[in-house]
C-alpha cells in the first residue's frame, strides 16, 4: 500500500514514530503539512516547535487571494478580509493553484517565514470573486449600522449623563474602533 497522497497521524510518536516523520519528509514521500503526531511529553517539544504551535492555534482561518504562484516552491497570499500579504512557503498546494484563485486555510508566520496549514481541498477560481466582494460589502454595511447605533445611543447617553467617567469610557472604546478599523 503507497502512503503518497495521503494523510498520516502518529498517535504517541516516540523516537520511533520521530525516525518515521522525519525519514517521509525528507525522501520526500509525504509532505510535512499532511502528518500529525501526538506525543504525552510535552517537555520534548523545541522552542520552535512551541511558537508553531502557539502561532496555528492563534491563527484564524481565512480566504486567500493568490497573488503570485512559484509551483512547488512558495505563493503570495492576501487575506480577503484584512488586506493583509504574506509569502508562503509551501510545497504541494503552490502545484495547483493558479493567481486570481481565492484558497481557504490558515497561514501563519514565525520569524518572517510565512506558512499555509490547511488548506482546503480546491481552489475558487476568480469568476466567483464576486460573491467574496459581496459579503466584505454587506459586512461593511452593517458594520456602519451598528457603529451608528451606538453613537445615538450608548455614546449620547454617556455624553448628556454628565457623568465624565462614563463618557471619557465611551470617547475610548470609539478610539480603540477607529485605530482598529484603519488597521484593516
Amino acid at each position: 500500500m503507497s502512503v503518497k497522497g495521503k494523510r498520516i497521524g502518529f498517535v504517541g510518536c516516540g523516537n520511533m514514530g520521530e525516525a518515521l516523520v522525519k525519514g517521509l519528509v525528507e525522501a520526500h514521500v509525504v509532505p510535512a503539512e499532511a502528518m500529525t503526531a501526538s506525543d504525552a511529553r510535552g517537555e520534548r517539544l523545541t522552542e520552535l516547535e512551541r511558537r508553531f504551535l502557539s502561532a496555528t492555534i492563534q491563527s484564524p482561518f481565512s480566504f486567500h487571494d493568490v497573488i503570485e504562484v512559484e509551483a512547488g516552491r512558495r505563493l503570495v497570499l492576501r487575506d480577503v478580509f484584512l488586506g493583509t500579504e504574506v509569502n508562503v512557503t509551501e510545497w504541494m498546494g503552490s502545484q495547483h493553484v493558479r493567481v486570481g484563485d481565492i484558497v481557504f486555510g490558515k497561514v501563519i508566520q514565525i520569524d518572517h517565514v510565512g506558512m499555509l496549514c490547511g488548506m482546503g481541498w480546491m481552489a475558487i477560481p476568480p469568476v466567483q470573486k464576486q460573491m467574496f466582494r459581496a459579503a466584505m460589502a454587506a459586512m461593511r454595511n452593517l458594520e456602519v449600522e451598528v457603529f451608528g447605533t451606538h453613537l445615538r445611543h450608548c455614546v449620547s447617553d454617556a455624553l448628556q449623563s454628565r457623568d465624565s467617567k462614563e463618557a471619557n469610557q465611551k470617547i475610548e472604546e470609539l478610539t480603540e474602533l477607529l485605530v482598529r478599523r484603519t488597521q484593516l
